[in-house]
Formats: C-alpha cells, structure tokens, sequence
C-alpha cells in the first residue's frame, strides 16, 4: 500500500491544475451578413431630329447630322428668313433618372486664304448675331420646359417644377427613362434667323452648335449624403464631368 499523500499537497496539485486551465481557455464567436445590391444603370443620351424614329444628329467623324432647311428650299440664308433646325435629346431606358442641361450656340466664320475654314475671334470681325435669335429660340426652348441659367449660358431641364427667384436653387426635374426610352423636346419648332446683320456679313457661314449633358440623379455631398436637385447643385457633377 502506497502512502497516503497529505492533504496540503492535494490541494496543490489542484491549483495548479486549475491555473494552467484558465490561461489555455478562451472566448471565441463568429457572425456575418452579406446582400447584394446592383448598381444603378448607366446614363446614356442621344442628339435626336425630329420625327417617329427621332434619328441621331450627333456629329461623326467626318460630318455633322444636324439638319438644317430652309425656307423655301434657299441653299443660303437670308435675314428674317425661318429656319428648322430640330434638335431634342433622346433618354435612353435605364434604372437611373437622369438630370440633362443643354446649350445653343452659334457662331460665325469665314475662308482664309488656304480656304480653311476660320472661327472668327478678332474684336473687328466678330458679329454677335446670338442674342438677336434669342426671343424666337429662348420661347420654344422655355416651352418645352427648359430654363435658362444665364450664368453660364445653359439650358437646364425643370419641367413643370417652379422656377425660383435665384434661378440656381430651381429643382430640375428628372427624365423617367425606367420603362423605355424618352425623348425630351429642345428645339422642335421652326426659328427666325435674325433680321438686321449687317451687309458686310454677307456671305459669312454661320454655325449652329448644340450641346446635350447628362448626369445621375443623386448628388452627393461630401459625406455622401443626398442633396437637392437644384441646378446650383447639379453643376457639381456637369461642371466636375467637364474638367480633363
């Protein structure tokens, strides 16, 4: 019969027994939660004519598909004389309703000696003709729903939204393209060429340029929260989007 061993030294061997277990014990858990969400669909436009298939007038490579006519099938312009010139926007479907800005302008130009086709920008030369169309081009324009930002000369797309005193806090409406594409009407009405340009801008050419712009209907801050549409604050993603 081995010694029965004292008591004391049970009671140490247990201690330590139970001191080696709380240092190798611990604690462990685990949890998780994922989803999916997709990211709202691209925004996409298109310069459009007229007409039920509202074909495409963006400029190409090699030429330019805005169509002009005028009246009475003259092949040169005359003062006074009405012009059709039409030009809207064609939204096409996506799960994004965009917001769209547009500018109009013209510009006249003459042949240098090479024959090359030269915009004039000499104090002596140029003829701003631009704000004698703006009474025939500013009322078809604003009635299709359009305001006009004089500060930098943009077209900016509201709807039937309230235009406000400051033309900048004007909420712009966005373009629904969720079920299908949407065509929004800009220029879709004949427009009055000028009537008093000067002899000596006979035989000048004159170009028409037209712009369409697009962004996302969600205009973060810089925390990332949404702010109102207003054309002020659309200009942070169009002016943004501009710079190279």
């Amino acid at each position: 019969m081995r010694p029965t061993a004292p008591l004391s030294l049970i009671l140490l061997i247990c201690m330590a027994v139970c001191v080696v277990g709380t240092v190798v014990a611990f604690f462990f858990a685990s949890d998780w939660a994922s989803k999916h969400i997709t990211m709202s669909g691209k925004v996409d436009i298109e310069a459009v004519g007229v007409g039920t298939e509202y074909g495409s007038i963006e400029d190409t490579v090699s030429s330019s598909n805005l169509v002009i006519t005028l009246q009475d099938n003259y092949i040169h312009l005359i003062p006074g004389m009405d012009i059709s010139l039409p030009a809207n926007v064609k939204v096409y479907q996506s799960t994004s309703m965009p917001l769209i800005r547009a500018k109009f302008t013209l510009q006249m130009y003459k042949h240098n000696d090479d024959g090359d086709d030269v915009i004039l920008d000499d104090d002596t030369d140029i003829y701003d003709i631009m704000p004698q169309m703006t009474a025939s081009l500013h009322s078809i324009i604003t009635g299709n729903g359009w305001v006009l930002d004089e500060s930098d000369m943009y077209y900016y797309y509201i709807g039937t939204n309230t235009i406000q005193t400051d033309v900048g806090d004007t909420l712009m409406s966005e373009v629904d393209a969720t079920a299908g594409n949407v065509v929004v009407h800009f220029i879709n009405q004949d427009i009055e060429f000028p009537r008093n340009v000067e002899s000596d801008q006979s035989g000048f050419n004159v170009q028409f340029v037209i712009t369409f712009e697009a962004i996302q209907n969600y205009i973060p801050d810089e925390k990332g929260a949404q702010l109102p549409n207003t054309i002020t604050n659309s200009k942070i993603i169009f002016d943004e989007s501009r710079e190279p």
